[in-house]
């Protein structure tokens, strides 16, 4: 079992992290809890689509990666690269946009959500911490999910046809 703690910050609102997970409270005026974010599995559900979501994204801005650079790939073949070396070269541009595009989005992430939780109302006065466990979890799956998609993406290496790939624009 998880040691629970909980931290309040004198206006009604207590922050709870049991095991690693944030749950948000609010407390009604009448003295009863409303669970914002916590033990339920709406968390668990969101972040499975978002999971999901990115892995389609990736793919598909990977596809058209692909396709874009499949005349340079051909060039790189007909130079004599062997298909390891074109899918190591496209694997290092991979992980350069990943930690890029993985950096940018999770500094904005937390202006956004500060501007976000700054813009309520008075009234409503809500505690939000993002532990550092969560980003680093958030930079690791990226670059996992980024990994497979590019694995899957680079294979197609080798079934390119030069001819085709290096003819000009009809």
């Amino acid at each position: 079992a998880a040691d629970t703690a909980a931290e309040s910050n004198g206006s009604g609102t207590s922050l709870n992290n049991a095991g690693g997970c944030l749950a948000l409270w609010r407390f009604g005026e009448s003295g009863t809890t409303l669970e914002v974010l916590g033990g339920s599995g709406e968390v668990l559900y969101t972040m499975v689509i978002a999971i999901i979501v990115g892995i389609v994204v990736m793919y598909n801005l990977g596809v058209l990666s692909f396709v874009e650079k499949t005349r340079e790939i051909a060039t790189l073949k007909v130079l004599g690269f062997k298909t390891s070396g074109i899918r190591w070269i496209l694997q290092q541009q991979n992980i350069f946009v990943t930690g890029l595009g993985t950096a940018i989005g999770l500094s904005l992430g937390l202006k956004m959500l500060m501007m976000l939780m700054s813009s309520l109302s008075v009234d409503d006065d809500y505690v939000y911490r993002i532990s550092p466990m969560s980003y680093l979890l958030a930079f690791f799956l990226s670059f996992v999910l980024s990994l497979i998609v590019n694995s899957v993406l680079s294979s197609k290496v080798k079934d390119i046809n030069m001819v085709e790939a290096l003819k000009g624009v009809e």
